[in-house]
């Protein structure tokens, strides 16, 4: 049995090696967020995103904390916003 936090995965001569979850892939699949959010991501990328997702809970915890953040701060921003109903926006 693996350690906690270790993968299994095949290297690029199919050669069996074990990983953290913290692996360098991992850069790599917090790059495409972005694209994954925004429906940018074909559909095999997706797949394969949603895949990594599915065994690396570090990346699946980044992402929604990626989400909470946009919606937070739209939240924010949203507040922010002049009302243009207040006394200040109305022509005397």
């Amino acid at each position: 049995m693996l350690p906690l936090g270790v993968m299994i995965l095949f290297d690029k001569k199919r050669k069996l090696r074990t990983v953290a979850e913290s692996d360098p892939s991992c850069e790599a699949e917090v790059s495409m967020i972005g694209d994954y959010l925004t429906g940018s991501m074909a559909p095999r990328l997706r797949d394969e995103f949603e895949q990594h997702l599915s065994l690396c809970a570090d990346c699946a915890a980044f992402l929604k904390t990626y989400r909470k953040t946009i919606e937070v701060t739209r939240a924010f921003l949203r507040s922010q916003a002049p009302n243009p109903f207040t006394s200040s926006n109305v022509p005397a």
